[in-house]
């Protein structure tokens, strides 16, 4: 068994929180995804370094390990179908 997989974790409810989101400093592209109506979308490379931005999925869920170490923004347990998330 991996070592993150015996870790505990805490979960909580993403939806409707503030923060800023940050480039990766591996050289890999962040996208900002903006959907239309008719279900076609638009990916927009995030060049600005530290953009405020604001949850609003019902479906988002913070992961975090007891010691603090390990931070996820991932999908919610209900979501994946999971009564415990396995984090890799």
């Amino acid at each position: 068994m991996a070592e993150t997989e015996s870790k505990k974790f805490k979960y909580r409810n993403a939806s409707n929180q503030e923060g800023c989101l940050l480039r990766c400093l591996d050289g890999q592209p962040a996208y900002f995804r903006i959907y239309e109506d008719d279900g076609e979308f638009k990916d927009y490379i995030v060049s600005h370094h530290d953009l405020q931005i604001k949850t609003i999925d019902e479906s988002a869920e913070f992961v975090e390990s007891e010691d603090g170490k390990e931070c996820y923004l991932d999908y919610s347990r209900e979501v994946l179908g999971q009564a415990k998330k396995v984090i890799r």
